[in-house]
C-alpha cells in the first residue's frame, strides 16, 4: 500500500506514539485486513478485459502497490471502497475495545 495511506492509518488509529517496531506490526496487520476486504469487494467489479489483465498480473507475481494502482484505475469507486473498509475496521476496533 502507498506510504501516504500508511501514514493516514497511523494518524487515524492514533498509533504514532508506539515504538517503530510495534507501529510496523500494527500497520502490517491493518493493511492485510483492509487489503483482503478491498480485494473481496473490488475484484467482482472489474470489467472482463480488466479481469484478464488482473489475472496476468497475479501470474506475473505483481507487487501489491502495482495491483492496487491498477484496481484504482479499473474499478469505479475504488477509493470509496478503500475508505469504507478503513471505516469498517475502525468500527470493529471500537467495538472490540468495548
Amino acid at each position: 500500500m502507498e506510504p501516504n495511506f500508511l501514514q493516514d492509518l497511523v494518524a487515524k488509529f492514533d498509533i504514532g506514539e508506539y515504538p517503530a517496531d510495534e507501529q510496523h506490526a500494527i500497520l502490517d496487520e491493518m493493511s492485510q485486513i483492509i487489503m483482503e476486504s478491498v480485494l473481496t469487494r473490488a475484484i467482482p467489479l472489474l470489467p472482463v478485459e480488466a479481469a484478464i489483465e488482473y489475472d496476468k498480473m497475479l501470474a506475473a507475481d505483481a507487487d501489491i502497490t502495482e495491483i492496487f494502482t491498477f484496481l484504482q484505475m479499473s474499478v469505479p469507486g475504488f477509493d470509496e471502497i478503500v475508505a469504507e473498509e478503513v471505516a469498517t475496521l475502525e468500527k470493529m476496533l471500537k467495538l472490540a475495545k468495548g
